[in-house]
């Protein structure tokens, strides 16, 4: 015979069970990861051995679904890198709380220089170029559609960067958007002298196969946010833009004659959740081999 359990004990075992479940999913949303990789080829100045990019991306206004700013600044102050990067969506369109990724990018700029592209949720904010005008203030190089060249330890380093395809409308079908992004590319080495090694900061990863065509050493990348949800044994189910069970949704990745590294980004989007998909700071060491 079952003994019923009062309904005093039912109600502490209900909310104790939705307390471990409540600090499990905040626990995924908060718990920052530090992730790093070591990319080694011919094409990199021996003499900048050793010489670090620390990556953020996709933040869509973390401060309200992620770590904290000074959370973030501590853990890139100790990386002490020689370059930051911001590879899209630092300002969500739904969430938005500008100062406050504002005032990190700020803090970012005392650590090492600051560059950054626009993602997608970038663009979809009612008024972009006054968002690239305001984290230029606070102290960010605002890349679009460029070359630029780095000088460090008297070598020199070129950064490619790109505006997500989101800035041309649509939506378009994934062969026009392909056919513009090398389209651009063409045009960006056409109208600068683009020397090894090439670095490009390209917030979608599936556009890889455009990138290729100006031989980057590394392509850093974001969007994804790994999939958010990672499941046991089945990865990432879906991320924007890829089909089902993607192949290009978090990782260093070998393309080419290059390495994709996607981040798993800091925020969230529309879904405000994550599984096992913790956010996460990349950092990318650079040596000559």
């Amino acid at each position: 015979m079952i003994i019923p359990l009062p309904v005093w004990l039912k109600w502490l075992f209900f909310w104790l069970l939705a307390l471990t479940i409540a600090l499990t999913l905040n626990y995924q949303n908060r718990h920052l990861t530090i992730k790093q990789y070591n990319i080694n080829d011919q094409r990199w100045p021996a003499e900048l051995t050793g010489w670090r990019i620390v990556q953020l991306s996709d933040l869509h206004n973390q401060t309200i679904s992620g770590p904290g700013n000074r959370q973030i600044i501590a853990a890139v102050e100790k990386l002490a890198p020689d370059l930051i990067v911001l590879t899209g969506d630092t300002f969500d369109s739904r969430q938005t709380n500008i100062p406050s990724n504002l005032f990190l990018i700020n803090r970012l700029k005392n650590l090492a220089p600051v560059y950054l592209i626009l993602g997608n949720h970038d663009f979809y904010n009612n008024d972009y170029i006054e968002l690239a005008e305001r984290a230029t203030a606070a102290g960010a190089i605002v890349v679009r559609n460029q070359a630029l060249t780095i000088q460090s330890q008297n070598q020199t380093i070129t950064l490619v960067g790109l505006d997500d395809p989101t800035v041309l409308g649509g939506p378009l079908p994934a062969s026009v958007v392909a056919k513009i992004t090398s389209q651009k590319l063409g045009q960006i080495i056409n109208q600068n002298k683009v020397n090894q090694p090439i670095i490009v900061l390209a917030h979608r990863p599936e556009l890889w196969p455009e990138y290729l065509s100006i031989e980057p050493i590394a392509i850093l990348a974001g969007h994804t946010h790994g999939g958010q949800i990672r499941l046991p044994l089945l990865d990432a189910i879906y991320v924007p833009n890829q089909k089902l069970w993607p192949d290009y949704d978090y990782g260093n990745l070998p393309v080419g004659n290059s390495r994709l590294i996607i981040n798993r980004g800091l925020g969230n989007s529309s879904f405000n959740q994550r599984i096992n998909a913790y956010p996460e700071i990349v950092a990318i060491n650079f040596n000559h081999h």
